[in-house]
């Protein structure tokens, strides 16, 4: 995982292309910068190379391509619709696909065990998806998907430290506080 996940770093430089080129909506060069910024201390953070001899690498990459692209079609598809209806729609599909796709066995006992955990899981992933959906209706897909790689990145180290009691180096220190200052430099920025 850790080999591989550096490559979802790409997606904020993927989705500030994407929405340059697909909907007209550059960044300004301190919004390039500050986005590169947040890839690069990303990347390090999460180990520092790029690797496609691993398996998964080339999913990843894929993956990242994907988001990068999503996040700009999403943007679109909110001048037709309403954003709940979207959210909404959003959100089952990716619960279909992956039904259809991944076929996960539940089982009862399991799921009645852990019930408290899945709703406040679900209700955790409806608030993100509205507030990305939100954000979208104000700022470039790129500093949108910016900000959340940020976030996510951050969160995991942080989450790792406290419950799994994984011990954070300087140099992991130095690249969380980079993305932290981008992050609210890029907010900042974007009027967000």
């Amino acid at each position: 995982m850790a080999v591989i996940l550096p490559l979802l770093s790409i997606t904020p430089a993927l989705a500030g292309v994407f929405a340059w080129l697909l909907l007209g909506e550059p960044l300004t060069t301190l919004q390039s910068m500050l986005i590169a910024a947040i890839v690069l201390a990303s990347f390090l953070l999460q180990g520092g190379r790029f690797s496609f001899q691993e398996p998964g690498a080339k999913q990843v990459a894929i993956t990242a391509f994907c988001w990068g692209l999503c996040i700009v079609f999403d943007k679109q598809a909110l001048q037709y619709s309403s954003l709940s209806f979207h959210a909404g729609f959003l959100t089952f599909m990716v619960f279909f696909v992956n039904l259809i796709l991944l076929r996960p066995q539940f089982k009862n006992q399991n799921f009645r065990a852990h019930w408290l955990l899945w709703t406040i899981s679900a209700v955790v992933f409806a608030v993100a998806v509205i507030f990305q959906m939100q954000a979208l209706t104000e700022i470039q897909p790129g500093l949108v998907e910016g900000l959340k790689r940020a976030i996510g990145i951050i969160s995991a180290s942080m989450l790792g430290m406290w419950f799994f009691k994984e011990i954070i180096s300087t140099k992991e220190w130095l690249m969380i506080s980079v993305i932290l200052c981008c992050s609210a430099m890029l907010a900042l920025n974007s009027g967000a």
